[in-house]
């Protein structure tokens, strides 16, 4: 069975809270996006309970396959699905970045 080990606090690390990866997996769709299947939020965000705290789904994924996050840093989506985990759709951005992308893909408010 494949599993990380998240350490305490806000930070998610392979090294040290243990994760079951295969119902990660189970509950993702390997399509071109991976759409979240468990709980979301209202924006449609997938989330995930461990250990009596909610994490964002896409965030725990890139977490998991590229490495811890820093706070102030947001796990973006290239595809704009907000429900998808694929991790060739996520990349990293602080709160600027992620309204840049919105205005230049016609997406921000007016």
């Amino acid at each position: 069975r494949r599993a990380f080990r998240s350490g305490r606090g806000d930070e998610m690390t392979r090294a040290n809270t243990i994760i079951d990866i295969d119902r990660f997996f189970k509950i993702g769709d390997k399509r071109e996006c991976w759409n979240w299947f468990g709980p979301k939020h209202r924006q449609g965000y997938g989330h995930i309970k461990i250990k009596g705290k909610m994490h964002l789904a896409h965030r725990l994924m890139y977490e998991y396959m590229y490495g811890p996050i820093t706070k102030e840093l947001k796990v973006l989506h290239s595809c704009d699905n907000t429900a998808c985990v694929y991790p060739g759709h996520l990349f990293l951005g602080t709160q600027l970045d992620n309204v840049r992308d919105c205005i230049a893909k016609g997406r921000f408010p007016r």
